[in-house]
């Protein structure tokens, strides 16, 4: 957690667990999870929102809220759900009630057993295979602007989307622009990919 500072970073670890060893294991197992929760939802920007995620509750802790919870994962769960939410809005895509997404989407809503769940996991690999499928459907200008777009991390990507509007003279609102509507076909390619492997 790049964002957060060491009083603020210690103060979670503390709260994973009084043992600094299974809180730094406890830290990087709901990390990975709440990064396959924002990709399984199709968020292009998963480590940001997992980063922020991981940061408000900190942030939380570090006030002196008491959180009290059995399952410290479902808890940071309930605020990836609202990060992503705002996540949807920002980017201006069409965003759906977690609920009301279609149930080829969702995986296993229980945190212990998303690993363990067998079905989960097949619709996982499906989907991956529908975004690489859609990938490399689209025109290489295209795939080379997506891909471009949301490489790097940070001040990286930053100054990879200046250097991609500037190899295409667009401006970067311009840029923003065209790459949402490239996302908004592939997700529509992936969309029909998921119905037609459930029939």
């Amino acid at each position: 957690m790049q964002d957060l500072q060491k009083k603020d970073f210690d103060t979670l670890l503390g709260w994973l667990s009084p043992n600094k060893h299974d809180a730094g294991q406890r830290y990087e197992n709901i990390r990975q999870k709440l990064l396959k929760f924002f990709e399984w939802r199709g968020c292009f920007a998963a480590e940001e929102c997992t980063d922020q995620t991981m940061d408000r509750v900190a942030a939380k802790l570090s006030q002196g809220e008491e959180i009290q919870t059995q399952n410290q994962y479902l808890y940071f769960l309930g605020v990836a759900r609202n990060v992503l939410l705002e996540y949807l809005k920002v980017q201006k895509i069409k965003c759906y009630s977690l609920d009301e997404l279609p149930s080829s989407q969702i995986p296993a809503t229980d945190p212990e057993e998303i690993e363990e769940d067998q079905f989960g996991e097949e619709q996982w690999q499906k989907r991956l295979s529908c975004i690489r499928r859609c990938l490399q459907a689209l025109p290489e200008e295209k795939r080379l602007i997506l891909t471009g777009y949301y490489q790097g991390e940070r001040r990286a990507k930053i100054d990879n989307r200046q250097r991609l509007a500037q190899w295409l003279r667009l401006s970067e609102n311009a840029l923003r622009i065209r790459t949402h509507r490239i996302r908004d076909e592939l997700e529509s390619c992936i969309e029909k990919c998921m119905k037609k492997n459930s029939e």
